[in-house]
């Protein structure tokens, strides 16, 4: 007996989502050992300059990390004085 195809009522979105969640994770952390981390710590610190935040304030931990990981994406994205950006290196490198 054939096997019966899927219809659209019988795909979930969302079955998949976790192991792309990890996939895209595994390619961003791939990418980022490629970043100059001296550059993203002077994004963090200019943020944080600009935030005008208190050592007591409550919600510093939290600006800090959001610093931190929107830093580290513009790291990935922005490409470096040849032009190229570290997402494209590691695709570059993986091409089949």
């Amino acid at each position: 007996m054939p096997a019966q195809r899927k219809t659209s009522e019988d795909f979930d979105p969302l079955a998949h989502a976790e192991a792309m969640r990890r996939a895209v994770d595994a390619v961003l952390m791939a990418a980022l050992a490629s970043c100059v981390v001296g550059n993203i710590e002077e994004i963090v610190r200019k943020w944080l300059a600009h935030a005008r935040i208190g050592a007591t304030d409550s919600s510093a931990l939290e600006l800090a990390a959001e610093a931190s990981i929107l830093a580290n994406e513009i790291a990935v994205y922005t490409p470096s004085m040849s032009g190229t950006r570290p997402i494209d290196r590691l695709a570059r490198s993986i091409a089949i």
